[in-house]
């Protein structure tokens, strides 16, 4: 299972490197249990390439059945140490960075004080691994966005909970923080961080505006990271402003070129079949509304 589990974890992150650290081991002593995965089955399961891996058709088919074993096998478990007495149900919720740092986190410590015989495991992952997830049982319950042809075509539920637009954000001290009205021209001629760790999608401008993006960033603290103290700008949910704005990351206007998006709880089912989630949805909505 352990070989099983490295294997789905170097799928998830896209990288090797990435998925040692997670798992807390050297990158080499992963390198190699995912050659032997490999050699065993007499097929390579990953494409590498600079940015990372990648699934080949037959990893895809191995990562499929796989994420279906290895949960089974966790529910097992699970299931025998409540019977033992010593274990509790589970509710595992994956969510992107703007649930994850900013929406979720009262309302996971107001889920956690009422409901102590419950642990609450939160993730932060991409939008396609959010889904993913949901679909094969890895996830209970997905915050974030949803295409709406995949929400008819898998019949997930989507309550819409929030509905935020887009600001431009700079360093407190960038030059444009001074301009009382930005104008497209103004923005010219500044560089620009790509990001993908938002709702899960690509910041691709908007119609009409080229962007000149010198940073991509995967995810959010690594964009506060490189944005702190330089002239980058950043295209973002405008739900980060109180987040962004300690640590020194302020909005400099609004983004007109990017769609206003509804977010909110993804799951299967009816959640009055469901008191657990039931009970944790409502705690959200009485963060969000609040």
């Amino acid at each position: 299972m352990r070989s099983m589990r490295q294997f789905v974890i170097v799928a998830d992150c896209g990288s090797i490197s990435r998925a040692a650290a997670r798992l807390n081991i050297s990158q080499p002593t992963l390198s190699r249990s995912i050659r032997n995965l490999e050699a065993n089955r007499g097929v390579e399961l990953f494409n590498r390439h600079g940015e990372g891996v990648t699934l080949t058709q037959y990893g895809q088919i191995l990562y499929a059945h796989a994420v279906s074993i290895l949960n089974q096998y966790d529910r097992a478990n699970e299931e025998i140490r409540q019977l033992q007495g010593s274990g509790k149900a589970s509710l595992r919720i994956a969510a992107g960075d703007l649930w994850g740092y900013v929406h979720l986190p009262t309302a996971v410590k107001e889920y956690s004080d009422r409901h102590p015989d419950v642990l609450v495991d939160l993730e932060i992952v991409s939008h396609a691994n959010r889904l993913d997830g949901l679909r094969n049982g890895t996830y209970d319950l997905v915050f974030g966005i949803i295409d709406p042809s995949v929400e008819a075509l898998y019949s997930m539920t989507f309550l819409k909970l929030k509905k935020e637009g887009f600001h431009i954000y700079g360093d407190s001290h960038h030059p444009l923080r001074g301009v009382h009205r930005i104008r497209k021209r103004d923005l010219a001629g500044h560089r620009w961080i790509n990001h993908q760790f938002e709702f899960g999608l690509n910041d691709d401008a908007g119609e009409g505006q080229e962007r000149d993006y010198a940073v991509k960033a995967n995810t959010l603290l690594s964009a506060i990271q490189v944005m702190r103290g330089s002239q980058l700008l950043i295209s973002a949910s405008s739900g980060f402003d109180d987040l962004l704005k300690t640590f020194g990351i302020l909005p400099i206007c609004s983004d007109a070129t990017r769609q206003v998006l509804d977010s909110g709880a993804i799951f299967w089912g009816d959640l009055q079949e469901k008191p657990m989630l039931r009970y944790f949805v409502e705690s959200v909505k009485r963060q969000v509304n609040g």
